[in-house]
């Protein structure tokens, strides 16, 4: 993996692509995975635009939760800003035979981990303020303030930043040097970590917060409650049921590249190098069109912010008016 040249990018492993794979099936992959990118790119950046819109321009939607929810769609955003644009000119470069292709690879493996990272990091602090709401619904104002929500959101940001610049550092020093090799394993360890960090969190919350609202489910189906304390449990068990399905998605996009990325590290052999860059496409395709799920979760699960998108999109008259909801 020590090779110079200029087409291959040994801190990128089996992802990184080569001109010997310039085959007609790996053309005509490319060009659906193009297709793929560009269309879903449009609806994933404008879609979760429009949920960062809703939360920043509606008092009633700026909650806690509703913030983060918001944070999570800038993550997406930027999939369709960045990551895809960025895909999908690697892809053509690929096509037409350009290169090098070393620096469009590093730079998209750049983004795509930092956005990564981040998106993780959003979804860890959606289940911790979760975790908060229905544990400790009497103690949530004082725990969940703005001040810490800031904090935390800055803390998310910084680690994908660290991600990147670890990246950018591993990729200008001489791929034979000591310093390369330590570097590789202080990477390795230190993105090991913050993922596995971030998934216990997220695990641990996230069950928490689903037998709770069992737990809760039952005393609403065998107690009489008063309105409000009946209201309040019916929201956190709708809004525990909304982060199982973001969750559920999420799981989903990331299994097929996560199970490639392990078969191949275990396996070098396991099929040719360019079929394995061409699975690695559609599987790193499927994490991006994941992003466009997200919005329509989130309109799906909650009413207001439904209410807010046809208020933006002036659909409310055209709604009324026709008998909907």
């Amino acid at each position: 993996m020590a090779n110079k040249s200029s087409d291959v990018c040994p801190h990128l492993a089996f992802s990184a692509w080569q001109p010997r794979y310039s085959q007609e099936t790996a053309s005509n992959n490319l060009v659906a995975v193009i297709c793929v990118n560009i269309t879903s790119a449009v609806i994933c950046m404008v879609l979760n635009a429009l949920v960062v819109i809703m939360v920043v321009t509606k008092q009633q939607l700026r909650t806690m939760y509703n913030i983060l929810l918001a944070c999570l769609a800038v993550t997406d955003f930027l999939v369709g800003l960045l990551v895809q644009p960025l895909s999908v000119a690697a892809d053509f470069k690929r096509i037409f035979g350009l290169g090098p292709f070393c620096m469009f690879d590093t730079v998209l493996g750049m983004v795509g981990i930092g956005v990564c990272l981040a998106s993780v990091g959003y979804l860890m602090l959606i289940s911790v303020e979760r975790y908060i709401s229905i544990k400790f619904p009497l103690r949530y104002d004082d725990i969940v303030t703005e001040k810490r929500l800031l904090a935390c959101v800055v803390m998310v940001w910084l680690v994908s930043a660290v991600g990147i610049i670890a990246m950018i550092l591993l990729a200008s020093i001489n791929t034979e040097s000591y310093l390369y090799s330590i570097l590789l394993v202080a990477y390795a360890l230190m993105f090991l970590v913050v993922i596995v960090v971030y998934i216990v969190t997220i695990a641990f919350s996230h069950t928490a917060v689903f037998l709770e609202a069992k737990k809760q489910k039952r005393r609403l189906q065998t107690e009489q409650l008063p309105d409000e304390e009946a209201k309040r449990l019916k929201k956190n068990h709708k809004a525990a049921k909304t982060l199982t399905i973001i969750l559920t998605a999420l799981f989903f996009s990331y299994l097929p590249v996560t199970v490639l990325f392990g078969s191949a590290t275990f396996s070098d052999d396991l099929v040719e190098p360019h079929v394995l860059y061409i699975l690695f496409a559609w599987c790193y395709t499927s994490v991006c069109v994941c992003s466009i799920f997200n919005p329509l979760i989130y309109c799906w699960r909650m009413k207001k912010l439904r209410g807010a998108l046809f208020d933006i999109l002036h659909l409310r008259r055209a709604q009324i008016s026709t008998g909907m909801e």
